[in-house]
């Protein structure tokens, strides 16, 4: 039997990545006056960049070093590479390609945006769909009943399911809020990216905004490779790390730009 507060877990989750990113892109609409075309343009470029680029590269690094697949920091690293590489990469093309049409960083947030909404229906958001629609399908059938009839590995995958839907609810409320890290991260680091580019900051502020984005990713990882000693930890550790980068990226923007985020809705000065 799945537990209610699992059930709420999932829903919870579910309703962060699919509500957080409605509700930002409305905000950013409305009360920023970003437009909508740089969210789908940040929608897309994760298409491109993470969900074949990135993939591609993975692949090849399997290829190469096999030993991948059986060792977890191997996999750690390499999956941390993949993000450093090709994500800062995807912002920093959509800077360079706008141009002086992107002089506000409420648009490289809404890009930003568009990235992280992008990634949390397409894998948190799916994956809490699953468990929700196997929890249901339990509920009605049975655990025997949801076994019956498998293959070997379509068993070992459900089984591996139903342990994980019995165990604790903890997991499914923790990635709904490493979600909402993501997002905040992302939006950050797209601003500090665009202004990198655009000339407002040096351009080590790209390696820095790499960092960011490492040490975001980091501790998720960790957790979901068996690494953390306590559940949610790694979830505490993506919090402190997501309000660091927000606050440090806050300051930076007000100190170059000389405006405060809520009157971002006009356009700002650029540093000659």
């Amino acid at each position: 039997m799945v537990s209610s507060i699992t059930i709420i877990g999932m829903v919870f989750t579910m309703m962060v990545c699919i509500g957080a990113p409605v509700l930002s892109l409305a905000i950013m609409k409305i009360k920023k006056h970003a437009p909508i075309k740089l969210f789908l343009i940040g929608i897309s470029m994760y298409l491109l960049f993470v969900m074949v680029i990135r993939q591609i590269f993975l692949f090849c690094m399997v290829f190469i070093f096999p030993q991948i697949m059986e060792n977890p920091v191997l996999s750690i690293f390499f999956s941390l590479l993949g993000n450093a590489l090709f994500e800062p990469m995807e912002f920093a093309i959509i800077a360079k390609v706008m141009g002086d049409s992107m002089n506000r960083g409420s648009q490289a947030v809404m890009a930003g945006l568009g990235h992280a909404s992008a990634g949390a229906i397409l894998s948190t958001g799916l994956s809490c769909f699953t468990y929700f629609t196997m929890a249901a399908y339990v509920e009605e059938v049975g655990v025997e009943g949801a076994l019956s009839g498998l293959s070997e590995t379509d068993l070992t995958a459900v089984q591996g399911m139903i342990n994980q839907l019995s165990g604790s609810p903890v997991p499914f409320f923790t990635m709904g809020i490493d979600q909402l890290c993501m997002m905040t991260m992302y939006a950050c680091i797209a601003v500090l990216i665009w202004m990198a580019v655009s000339g407002r900051l040096d351009c080590k502020w790209v390696f820095i905004a790499m960092g960011m984005l490492t040490l975001q990713h980091l501790p998720v990882l960790l957790g979901e490779a068996g690494f953390m000693p306590v559940q949610g930890l790694s979830t505490a550790i993506g919090v402190v790390v997501a309000v660091g980068i927000a606050v440090v990226t806050r300051k930076v923007y007000e100190k170059i730009e000389g405006n405060k985020w809520h009157n971002d809705a006009l356009p700002l000065r650029r540093l000659r």
